[in-house]
């Protein structure tokens, strides 16, 4: 499998409304992690989509289209290549700074093994928690660009 496809559907998203792309990003991971939907079909962006009100002749449009694909490979490169991101999500602060997987648990796989996981470490931080966290990081972020 792979998320391609929803990282196209969310840039496609984007080009209607900023908080509904926020809002189809939290319904693809729902549905990827909690429901254990495959995110990489059509049918299932477009259901996502519909759900959180794009309107949908223009994002079928887009997406068919390959409106995003170009946007898609280039910032996955710049991660890969100049930024060199752990995973996603990962906010680089403009000091440089990384951080990744805010309020996520960490599972360790062994590729050896078919990718069979091995190690468990609990997120860091849990409900509110998190939310604090993340204002703690972003208000570094904002006092770095000061």
């Amino acid at each position: 499998m792979t998320v391609w496809p929803a990282f196209e559907a969310v840039a496609c998203a984007g080009l209607q409304c900023l908080e509904l792309a926020v809002e189809l990003a939290w319904a693809i991971r729902v549905a990827f992690f909690v429901e254990s939907r495959c995110i990489s079909m059509r049918h299932v962006l477009l259901e996502l989509a519909e759900q959180v009100g794009l309107d949908m002749d223009r994002f079928t449009e887009d997406f068919d289209g390959g409106a995003c694909k170009r946007q898609v490979i280039e910032e996955a490169r710049d991660g890969w290549e100049r930024l060199r991101v752990d995973g996603s999500p990962t906010l680089v602060l403009p000091s440089g700074e990384q951080v990744s997987a805010l309020g996520l648990p960490e599972l360790e796989l062994d590729e050896a093994q078919n990718h069979r996981p091995v190690r468990f470490t609990p997120a860091q931080c849990e409900g509110d928690a998190c939310l604090d966290l993340l204002r703690a990081v972003l208000d570094r972020a904002i006092e770095a660009a000061a």
